[in-house]
């Protein structure tokens, strides 16, 4: 991996598909050709670990695909869905050889999209981690099916009603995933509405996505948003099950630890990057989270 100095927030304006996907505007973006995956030169391929300010289904079709979110690997068989939530640090996609897959990604904020439905409430309601899910063989020749409607729909970018088509196929897939994950929680997981606090928390990620690096305080985001930190803290915690500042401490904590485990960058030039006053006070606040010092854990990784 090349040296970088930041963990870079990429949006689907950053995607250079050059024929090999198929994007809609910054908001829709397909993908299913991995046999020119290095050819991309879009956030998949980035020779650094990237947050993608997107949220991101990806199908296994054929062989195998292995990735890492947050740090974490994850790997993928034929017939498996994976959904990852906007702001998660994505690297490393690799493929078999011979494998198929598709890759829609959605921008959280695009205008031919919706996140206010009860099928992407349930699917990303409390989704910190990347939700797997396996689908039948009847189900995935289905989303092959609906994936190549939805292609042959975004390729009539001048007419005037594909938004509307757009809009409504994917509310059509969403609720057939969320189904599918309901099935898989059984009866005890109730449906969730959606509530204010639901709207606030929705509009916080997409704040932290952007501020975290620089923005720490509970205060500010409340502000932001323009309401109390009071008020805003409650909301979170009810949409989320999760104190609003652990959100905001786990992306500053995994940004930091994706620095430092990459091994070129020395505790002092993450913690400008981060903006903290200074080393000492950045190697406090990653021992609170961590339970060590970010020395020790530079250590621990080799």
């Amino acid at each position: 991996m090349q040296k970088t100095s930041e963990i870079r927030s990429l949006d689907l304006s950053s995607v250079n598909y050059k024929g090999t996907c198929l994007q809609f505007g910054d908001d829709i973006f397909l993908f299913d050709n991995l046999d020119a995956v290095e050819d991309c030169k879009g956030p998949l391929c980035s020779p650094t670990p990237c947050r993608f300010m997107f949220l991101l289904y990806i199908v296994c079709v054929e062989g195998e695909l292995d990735f890492n979110v947050d740090m974490k690997p994850y790997h993928l068989e034929k017939n498996d869905l994976a959904i990852i939530r906007s702001a998660c640090i994505f690297d490393d996609f690799q493929v078999t050889q011979g494998a198929k897959g598709i890759l829609i990604a959605i921008s959280p904020t695009g205008k031919y999209t919706s996140d206010s439905s009860r099928s992407t409430l349930y699917l990303t309601r409390n989704l910190i981690y990347p939700l797997i899910l396996h689908l039948s063989d009847v189900e995935l020749v289905s989303f092959i099916g609906f994936y190549s409607h939805l292609k042959q729909v975004l390729s009539r970018k001048d007419d005037e009603f594909t938004g509307d088509a757009v809009h409504g196929m994917l509310l059509v897939m969403q609720s057939h995933f969320a189904q599918l994950q309901k099935s898989m929680n059984g009866p005890e997981d109730t449906r969730r509405k959606e509530t204010a606090s639901t709207e606030i928390m929705k509009k916080f990620l997409i704040l932290l996505g952007r501020h975290y690096t620089k923005e720490r305080s509970i205060a500010f985001y409340a502000g932001e948003l323009c309401i109390s930190p009071k008020y805003f803290a409650q909301s979170v915690y009810k949409a989320s099950h999760r104190h609003a500042k652990d959100w905001i401490n786990s992306y500053v904590i995994m940004d930091a630890k994706t620095m430092l485990s990459m091994g070129d960058l020395t505790v002092q030039e993450v913690s400008n990057s981060l903006n903290f006053a200074n080393p000492s006070f950045f190697g406090k606040f990653f021992k609170a989270a961590v339970g060590m010092s970010p020395k020790a854990f530079v250590k621990s990784m080799k």
